[in-house]
This record gives structure tokens, sequence and C-alpha cells, in this order.
């Protein structure tokens, strides 16, 4: 089977309703815990686990700066480039998501020991596959496009949520330019989809379905539940559920348009 013939089944399935009810049972999939969840159950291992998984750590935050770099550059060379760079960003996009996956989705602590979300460990080793798969089946075509005040709209979502302007103690806004080269956004999943997705939805409609429309639903799902998050603790978390505002809407855009030639 060639590239073009498993390109069309990958359509074919991210087309059937129950992929996606699969994926979205997989939300369901428990966290592994090495001490249990004895104390406090999951809701009290997310928090445990959001404060302390492996992107927070030291040895991760001497590369901050590498991952806020790397994307300028690759959507400048976009720009000016086109579809010099398209497998190029591709090949970063799937490593991205693996650096996702492992650093978000792991944690040691001596409350729960070796902690794992096992929801979001499927879903992001699925996109970063597929952007893989991507950067060998070259279907994302990088020409030049023409704008409007949508793919604008959307560009700057994907620039905020890129920017994360948040201070990471008190947890309010903070808009230094600093941060657009040295925070942690760089390696989050909520930060740096929107400007994967960003990327897919200005080039639609010639961009890879079956990735937009994967990594679409991701982006609707988790920023659902850090949006939710808001309403536990809004005196705390109101500007973090704000800044996963772009993650949801560029999910439901992508959703949108990676079924609009089957509606």
């Amino acid at each position: 089977m060639n590239k073009k013939d498993i390109q069309l089944k990958l359509e074919w399935l991210t087309c059937k309703w129950w992929f996606f009810a699969i994926i979205i049972a997989v939300q369901f999939l428990p966290p592994i815990a090495t001490k249990g969840f004895s104390q406090g159950g999951v809701s009290k291992f997310l928090a445990v686990h959001v404060m302390n998984n492996f992107m927070r750590s030291p040895q991760a935050a001497m590369f901050y700066p590498l991952f806020k770099i790397i994307p300028i550059i690759l959507v400048i060379s976009i720009i000016f480039l086109g579809n010099k760079v398209s497998r190029i960003f591709s090949i970063y996009a799937g490593i991205a998501y693996l650096f996702f996956n492992v650093l978000q989705n792991f944690s040691v602590t001596t409350q729960y020991g070796l902690g794992i979300l096992t929801q979001n460990l499927v879903m992001m080793f699925l996109i970063s596959l597929l952007w893989f798969w991507e950067a060998y089946a070259g279907k994302n075509d990088f020409s030049p496009v023409n704008t409007s005040v949508m793919k604008i709209s959307i560009a700057l979502l994907a620039f905020l949520a890129f920017w994360d302007p948040i201070n990471p103690v008190t947890h309010g806004i903070n808009f230094d330019p600093v941060f657009l080269v040295n925070n942690a956004g760089g390696l989050a999943f909520c930060m740096m989809t929107p400007v994967f997705l960003a990327i897919l939805i200005w080039f639609y409609p010639k961009v890879n379905l079956a990735l937009l429309r994967v990594n679409s639903l991701a982006g609707i799902i988790i920023g659902i539940f850090n949006v939710l998050v808001v309403f536990a603790n809004p005196a705390v978390y109101w500007w973090f559920g704000f800044l996963h505002i772009p993650l949801f809407v560029l999910g439901v855009c992508g959703m949108w348009l990676g079924y609009r030639r089957n509606l």
C-alpha cells in the first residue's frame, strides 16, 4: 500500500464516529501512580501531578528558550520559504509532541511516587505519529495563500497562547516580552497546539485532513478540561483558564474545517 492509499485510509478512519468515540473513551483511562490514590483520590493526584510534572523540573527549564526560539524560526521560515520547510516543520511538531508527552504526563513525587496521565499519554502519542506521518506523506502545502480577518484572528490567538504571559508564582497576567523566548510555553501542549493548529488552519484546505481532525479534537478535549479548572478556583486560576481559550477555539475551528468537505 503506497502513502496515498494510507492517507486515504486515515481520512476515511477519522470520518467514522466510532474513531472519535474511542478517542473520547480514552479520556476515562485512570491515571497511574505507584503509591495509589489513597490520599485524596484522583483529583488530589492531578493537582499534585500538574505542579510536579517533569516540565517543571530545573533540567527542563534549561531548554525553555530553545523550544521557544525554534518555533519562531520555523514560522518565519514558513512565511518566506513555504514548502521548503514543510517537512522540517512536521518533524519538529512530531518531536515536540513526544516532549509534551514525557514532560507533562510523567511526575515523581514523595506522595504518589511515579505518576502517569495515561489518557493524555495515548492521545499525544497519536498526534505525534500523525505529524511524523505527515512529514513522510507531504500533504501539507505551505504555498502562499490569501489572508482574511478570520486567519489573522486565529494567528493572534495562537500568538497569545505561545507567549503564555502568565506569572508562574501569582498566576496573574504578565505581558513581559521575555516570556516570548523564555518560559515553559514552548514545551506545553496547551500553549503550542494553538500554533500548530493555526498553521494548518491558515493553509486549509491544502493540509493533511486526518492530522487536522485528530489534533483539533485533542485541543477541544484538553481545552475544555483546563478552562473548567477556572470554576474550581476562579480567584487563582482565572488567567490560567483564559490563556487556554485559544486551544479550545482553534480546536473547534479545526474540527469544523476538517469535516467541512463531508457536510
